[in-house]
């Protein structure tokens, strides 16, 4: 009988061990692999009392494994103030809380937000899942900047400038005048248009 039931052990053990190559243990899973650590290996197992005992840390085991799946398929947010020539992924959102980024690679599975007015991404290339609400796009000296997102997004942006390009799926939009107030999103139709309230002509 313990023989049947330790053959659950190993696999569970080393399931945990593979999910975390990338996690910390909490105390409760410490605690949990120092018990089977103790009553389970060698000697240890003239200690267990009954087969209850053996079930007992079968669940707990399956239960922390839950936990940590349930930790790594949450979505990750970045929060951050200013980056510069960096690459940047989040599988959630990210919010700039400062300068913004400048010749970044981004890459959101959320929205991406600018929370200050004084907010840039200029150069490099934005990757969209979710909406994005952003203060300036590009430069005024046309640097190349790229925005990907999805159908049923959109793209709210106070100033776009010359040298912006806004990309879904094969469609794509390059920005030739300064623009304001801008909404880019796919109509009904399926068309990728570029919204704004007024053009900026910039000297």
């Amino acid at each position: 009988m313990l023989d049947q039931k330790f053959a659950t052990l190993p696999k569970l053990i080393l399931q945990i061990v593979q999910m975390l190559q990338n996690q910390s243990p909490s105390d409760s899973l410490n605690e949990i692999i120092r018990l089977v650590a103790r009553k389970f290996v060698g000697l240890g197992v003239l200690e267990v009392a009954d087969e209850l005992e053996i079930q007992e840390a079968i669940l707990r085991l399956e239960k922390e494994i839950i936990d940590l799946e349930a930790t790594i398929n949450s979505a990750s947010d970045i929060k951050l103030a200013y980056a510069h020539n960096s690459k940047l992924e989040a599988s959630g959102k990210i919010v700039f809380t400062g300068q913004g980024a400048y010749m970044c690679q981004v890459s959101a599975g959320g929205d991406v937000l600018a929370e200050k007015k004084d907010s840039i991404f200029r150069g490099g290339r934005l990757i969209v899942t979710g909406n994005a609400v952003l203060n300036e796009l590009g430069s005024p000296m046309a640097t190349p900047t790229m925005v990907e997102f999805v159908f049923g997004r959109r793209i709210l942006v106070n100033r776009v400038y010359p040298g912006v390009s806004f990309r879904v799926g094969r469609q794509l939009f390059k920005v030739q005048e300064g623009l304001q107030d801008v909404r880019v999103a796919v109509d009904e139709q399926g068309i990728l248009r570029v919204d704004y309230l007024y053009k900026e002509h910039l000297q």
